[in-house]
């Protein structure tokens, strides 16, 4: 960076698409610089997106750097499609802000339960994503309040969403 950063809750700021099965260590190394180390090896063929939110701010004036996303491919290319929307409540009709919304395999409807997402985002608070970076393909999409942040609908006060078609 240009300037002095420290890092702040990288942990709820820092979102993997698709998702690892263990979150890499995220650490300041000097004034200027942030280190992201992986424990996990990548799958094959794959695009990547490291969104830091609000996790990286400048030291002085603690403002986040915006947009701060990190796109790799594991391939040749990186994949990009990307899939918008909008989450509203099926009883108010109001906009859903801080949702998951989830992609799976066509072909997977265990996942939703008990398994991970292909891709995921968060809705903004006018209930807006944007799910960017795709691979081609065709997807299951479900929209969770994901109270313990698995990605999985496994909790009784945890609520859903979902089109009955896949996109």
């Amino acid at each position: 960076f240009s300037e002095r950063v420290r890092l702040d809750r990288v942990r709820n700021n820092l979102f993997i698409s698709p998702p690892l099965s263990e979150l890499p260590e995220v650490r300041q190394n000097g004034a200027s610089r942030v280190s992201l180390d992986l424990s996990t090896p990548l799958a094959p063929n794959t695009t990547y997106v490291f969104n830091f939110g609000d996790a990286v701010v400048d030291l002085t004036e603690s403002n986040p750097a915006e947009n701060l996303v990190l796109v790799l491919s594991t391939g040749d290319r990186i994949d990009s499609l990307v899939l918008n929307g909008t989450v509203r409540n099926a009883y108010s009709g109001a906009m859903e802000k801080g949702v998951s919304v989830l992609l799976f395999a066509a072909n997977d409807t265990a996942s939703f339960r008990n398994g991970r997402p292909l891709y995921f985002a968060r809705t903004a608070a006018d209930g807006t994503y944007q799910l960017p970076y795709l691979a081609q393909g065709t997807y299951l999409i479900r929209a969770l309040r994901d109270q313990n942040g698995n990605h999985r609908y496994d909790l009784p006060n945890e609520e859903i969403g979902f089109l009955s078609v896949p996109v």
